[in-house]
């Protein structure tokens, strides 16, 4: 099924996905903590304030720095005219539109089908009401989903060879952490598309110098480099090498840039070995969490791409490699439960370095899990074969690679 068999059906399709928001809407209440800090700072732009080095005051009781780039400031000053509510609920239902976005471009990627595609779109908005990283995400008002979003289309949206790469420099001129994926552009040989992601950050990043000089001076020139500073790395809620290093007592930048340069071989071995395209871009951003020197819980929304490539791929390789297939299905599984229960909040300990010993695993399981699935990727060759042959996904009751001997395919 192509996306020209699915006009007819575009009222049903808006239909069920405005049913889907409302519904996300209904069962949680969002009081947008981050959101309050976003728009904190596009209000300091218009005042003579300092944007950074002084927190910023919410309705909550609680001070909180502005940590990233000038242009997310300048993103929201056209919602500083609107009601704090109307923002809210427009950034969440935007939010989570985009989470199936990201659910649909990522399994028509691995399937080629739109059919199975817009199922895992509506599964997956419905299914981040339970996962820790989407509910916390769309709670604090925060646009992690977005920069998520924009980077997936921007990687796998078919038909946009020329301007390829834009959009994920626009996702790094608000959050830095996107322009890791300058590597998975490289590596599969997009150096164009690499290139328009350095180019629309630095394009981005220097209009908004020329709107907002002192302010980007200050944030260019020193507070960039102090963002870690800003706030307690140790946090269990970080959960990335540099707050597992924390923890187990282990300071000095030293450590923490020895452990990047190997994330960063590591992430490249396994985008190099997985070779197809939502594969490698999921294995990037998992690289990029664990390399990043925060990424707290709801930075860890790229769990709905991961549940869904460990669900297809489990698929894709059922019956003729059933040991990739359970492999496939044992991480999605664990990785489900993972995401969902977040075991660091039972960490009794969870504002300090956590409590070590065995809740050194609940403490760490994000980072942990991630590393397991960097490894396994980098490991195999096998799901780089089993998307070999390219499209089309197996249709219902068929099944791809028949082996009429049942033998698995070689290791």
């Amino acid at each position: 099924m192509s996306l020209a068999d699915l006009r007819p059906r575009w009222g049903l399709v808006l239909l069920g996905e405005a049913v889907v928001v409302a519904l996300v809407l209904a069962l949680r209440h969002y009081p947008g903590l981050d959101l309050e800090v976003y728009l904190g700072g596009a209000k300091t732009l218009l005042t003579d304030r300092p944007l950074y080095g002084t927190p910023l005051a919410t309705s909550q009781n609680i001070s909180l720095p502005f940590l990233y780039p000038p242009f997310a400031a300048v993103l929201f000053l056209p919602a500083t005219v609107l009601p704090f509510a109307v923002t809210m609920h427009v950034l969440t239902a935007v939010s989570v539109i985009a989470v199936g976005v990201t659910a649909y471009f990522v399994v028509r990627s691995l399937t080629g089908r739109t059919d199975a595609a817009l199922p895992a779109a509506y599964g997956a908005q419905l299914a981040g009401i339970v996962l820790d990283p989407i509910w916390r995400t769309l709670t604090f008002g925060q646009v992690n989903i977005l920069l998520m979003a924009l980077v997936v289309v921007d990687a796998l949206a078919p038909g946009r060879s020329r301007t390829r790469g834009l959009l994920t420099g626009l996702a790094a001129a608000v959050k830095l952490t996107p322009l890791l994926f300058v590597l998975f552009f490289v590596l599969t040989k997009d150096f164009r598309a690499a290139a328009r992601t350095v180019a629309g950050f630095a394009v981005i990043s220097a209009i908004t110098w020329l709107v907002t000089p002192a302010t980007s001076a200050s944030y260019w020139t020193e507070h960039v480099f102090k963002i870690d500073a800003s706030v307690g790395t140790e946090y269990v809620s970080n959960q990335s090498l540099r707050g597992f290093l924390e923890r187990l007592g282990i300071d000095g930048q030293a450590w923490w840039f020895a452990g990047v340069v190997v994330l960063l071989a590591l992430t490249a071995l396994a985008i190099a070995r997985v070779r197809q395209p939502a594969l490698a871009v999921v294995v990037c951003a998992v690289g990029g969490l664990l390399m990043s020197p925060i990424s707290w819980t709801h930075h860890w929304t790229w769990c709905v791409p991961i549940l869904l490539v460990c669900g297809c791929v489990g698929v894709r390789a059922w019956p003729a490699d059933r040991r990739l297939a359970w492999w496939a299905f044992a991480s999605g599984a664990v990785g489900a439960a993972l995401f969902a229960v977040a075991p660091m909040w039972f960490d009794p300990a969870p504002d300090h370095n956590g409590s070590g010993g065995w809740w050194r695993l609940a403490t760490e399981s994000f980072e942990l899990y991630g590393l397991v699935l960097l490894v396994l990727a980098a490991a195999t060759t096998r799901v780089a074969r089993l998307f070999a042959d390219g499209f089309p996904f197996p249709a219902p009751g068929k099944h791809p690679n028949p082996s009429p001997s049942g033998e698995h395919l070689p290791n």
